[in-house]
């Protein structure tokens, strides 16, 4: 049995040079923004928040903060709740802004009282009542 590795070559071809057009012409607000004027319930909670979570990854935070506010606006109840209201709050606490993610980690108790994060929220806000 021979192994035909011709489709799955041109595939990735095809694949990695439209990613390098797209790097290449356009932003993550540039995606966020056709987003927010199309919204798209089946790929734009998973769009908002995994750019979301690149600029947080890159300690950009107030474009994160941005982009999971536009999630949490656009899509409140998606399986992207939770995780971008943790990650948002954590971004306004590397920016100091105390009184923003004392909100937001008060957002995440009401929304999810027994939340997977419920622990790590607790202890968040126990750091931040010293603030």
């Amino acid at each position: 049995m021979e192994l035909d590795l011709k489709k799955p070559l041109i595939f990735l071809v095809v694949v990695i040079g439209i990613g390098w057009y797209l790097w290449a012409n356009y932003t993550a607000q540039d995606v966020l923004k056709y987003q927010h004027k199309n919204l798209d319930p089946k790929w734009g909670p998973m769009v908002d928040y995994y750019i979301g979570v690149g600029y947080l990854t890159r300690s950009e935070y107030e474009p994160a903060v941005n982009a999971f506010n536009q999630l949490l606006t656009d899509f409140p109840t998606t399986q992207y709740t939770e995780d971008g209201l943790l990650k948002m709050a954590e971004a306004y606490q590397a920016m100091r802004k105390w009184d923003d993610a004392k909100a937001v980690y008060q957002q995440y108790n009401e929304q999810f009282p027994d939340g997977k994060y419920k622990a790590i929220v607790q202890r968040k806000q126990d750091f931040l009542r010293q603030r």
